[in-house]
């Protein structure tokens, strides 16, 4: 889901994405973003109701343990007693699918926020340039929505794939670069060859 950089008044919508609005709210007497799931008529209610709060629970643990690993996001304040809002931080910056000119540094930056994921068991579900930030000093990593408690090499990958998928081929080695910086060389191939082997299945489909 896409959060850009705004201004805007309390109440305000600032994103939208396929499940769930983001709007500037007060929580705990600070300004934060809310994002609340919305209701999906074509479910029936108690189902509707289960979804809902179950995935906004785990995405607020996923954020908790992310920011306990030293990932860049922005900071997990709360989950309302439904559970179908979740608040947190704004960060004052840009999409990087937004910005005219992404730094080789911020590229590599992203790469280091995944492999600290990774390290941390945590596979982000939706890592593209829509769902990563720049403040002009720090790359930081947003919607958690899609994201898991998982170490196994094919959901990495995933990652990866969809990373591979929104840059350059110049850049994506920036990328691996920096996430051999955290994962090492080793892990890095690994997660590397199974992507590959993962388009090689796409291409032969």
């Amino acid at each position: 889901m896409k959060m850009k950089k705004s201004t805007r008044a309390i109440g305000k919508e600032v994103g939208k994405g396929a499940e769930a609005v983001l709007s500037l709210q007060v929580f705990s007497g600070k300004k934060a973003v809310c994002k609340h799931r919305m209701k999906k008529e074509y479910r029936c209610a108690a189902l509707d109701e289960s979804i809902r709060a179950r995935r906004t629970r785990n995405e607020g643990k996923v954020m908790r343990e992310a920011q306990s690993n030293g990932v860049n996001t922005p900071l997990m304040l709360g989950v309302d007693e439904g559970g179908k809002k979740i608040f947190f931080t704004m960060i004052n910056g840009v999409v990087l699918e937004d910005k005219k000119t992404v730094s080789k540094k911020e590229i590599q930056e992203c790469g280091v926020q995944l492999g600290k994921l990774h390290q941390a068991g945590i596979a982000h579900g939706d890592f593209t340039t829509s769902n990563l930030m720049s403040d002009g000093k720090n790359v930081f990593v947003i919607d958690f929505g899609l994201s898991e408690f998982t170490k196994k090499t094919e959901d990495q990958a995933t990652d990866f794939l969809l990373f591979y998928k929104s840059v350059s081929e110049e850049k994506f080695k920036d990328f691996l670069f920096g996430y051999g910086k955290i994962a090492g060389e080793r892990q890095t191939k690994l997660v590397l060859d199974k992507m590959r082997k993962i388009l090689s299945r796409g291409r032969n489909a």
